[in-house]
């Protein structure tokens, strides 16, 4: 084989130098793009998460029953012109004898709704409770039927809150405001009523009727 010349060794060398130096520039070239893309400004995509919460104006009794039980007035103790009162939130009194079970509470109600409400109380009778007793006739004393608000130790219609009203008040077959801007907070949502029965002389027989609440938002 022939020996490679001197000048052909050179021209090689110059080619290989150019070739070296093309891809080089190119390769700094591609850097550079690549850099120019990373540092300017990038595309951006927007997307929104939505949920719509309605109002809510709900509520319910945790107990709905207020049951005095069974039992009849003790005249050895109380008068016939008087009445002896019986009270969802108290222990027995002693001018009443019981023939079943005493075990009486009051009216749990709870805003489970999500916004703050007003509360009303009605009856489906009057301040005459006995008018639904099996006999009517009412010999002597004066008889009534009473509701009043009682604030739990949560203050859920508490001076925090709203207004309870804890006076007593006679049922008179109408809607009667009992509790104002009650909480929709689950840990401060609930208060109970109690119910009194001032029990004349006279009327006997299965006595009961209707308690109704109703709600509305609180402006």
């Amino acid at each position: 084989m022939d020996e490679i010349s001197n000048k052909t060794l050179a021209t090689l060398l110059v080619v290989a130098i150019v070739i070296s130096l093309a891809g080089t520039f190119f390769a700094m070239r591609g850097v550079s793009q690549v850099t120019n893309v990373i540092t300017g400004a990038l595309p951006t995509a927007t997307g929104t998460t939505k949920v719509y919460i309605n109002q809510t104006v709900s509520i319910t009794l945790r107990n709905n029953n207020v049951d005095f039980g069974a039992g009849y007035r003790n005249s050895s103790v109380v008068a016939d012109a008087a009445e002896c009162n019986l009270t969802s939130s108290a222990a027995q009194p002693s001018c009443w004898v019981n023939t079943g079970t005493y075990n009486p509470s009051d009216f749990w109600l709870e805003n489970d709704g999500n916004v703050y409400a007003n509360v009303t109380i009605n009856s489906t009778v009057a301040a005459n409770y006995f008018n639904t007793c099996g006999t009517t006739t009412i010999i002597a004393g004066d008889p009534d039927y009473t509701w009043a608000g009682k604030e739990l130790a949560s203050g859920g219609c508490g001076a925090a809150y709203g207004t309870l009203d804890t006076s007593e008040g006679q049922f008179t077959g109408a809607h009667q405001l009992l509790c104002t801007n009650l909480s929709a907070d689950d840990s401060v949502d609930d208060f109970n009523v109690t119910i009194k029965l001032y029990v004349p002389t006279g009327p006997s027989g299965q006595c009961d009727n209707n308690v109704v609440f109703t709600a509305a938002r609180s402006s």
